[in-house]
Order: structure tokens, then sequence, then C-alpha cells
């Protein structure tokens, strides 16, 4: 049995990043596949990611992207 301080050690050194950190970058990845096929709203989509509110998920998405849901949207459709 694996501890939970010696999976994130493991963890890390097989990936090089965080379990919190790739956790988060599914969840970007995923955001932003669902925003460019606009299958979903952005509270669909905060709501089915595990974020507290459209808001929470915003900053996140701005944080990890730069643009905001709306913005990287809108970027996309002007790319096409």
């Amino acid at each position: 049995m694996v501890g939970s301080a010696n999976l994130k050690k493991i963890f890390k050194q097989e990936t090089g990043t965080s379990i919190m950190t790739y956790f988060k970058t599914i969840k970007m990845d995923t955001a932003k596949e669902w925003l460019a096929g606009h299958q979903k709203s952005i509270t669909e989509i905060a709501n089915q990611l595990g974020f507290s509110s459209s808001h929470h998920f915003s900053t996140a998405f701005k944080k990890s992207t730069g643009l905001s849901p709306t913005d990287y949207y809108k970027q996309l459709i002007t790319i096409k």
C-alpha cells in the first residue's frame, strides 16, 4: 500500500508535475474542447467540471489560458 505523500512524490517523479496540476490541466483541456464545440454553456461547464461557480471557473480558465472563456470562444470563431 502506498501512502498519499509517497504517491504524490512518485507521481511527480514520473510525470514531472503534481497530481493537482495534472487534474487542473485535464479540466482546462476539457473546457477548451467543450467551448470549441460550443457544446455547453459556461455555467454547465463549470458545474460539470466541479467548480463551485461559473465565476470560479472563469477565473481559473483565465489563469490557465490568459483569456476568459468568452474571449477564448470568440478567438476560436475568429480563427475559423
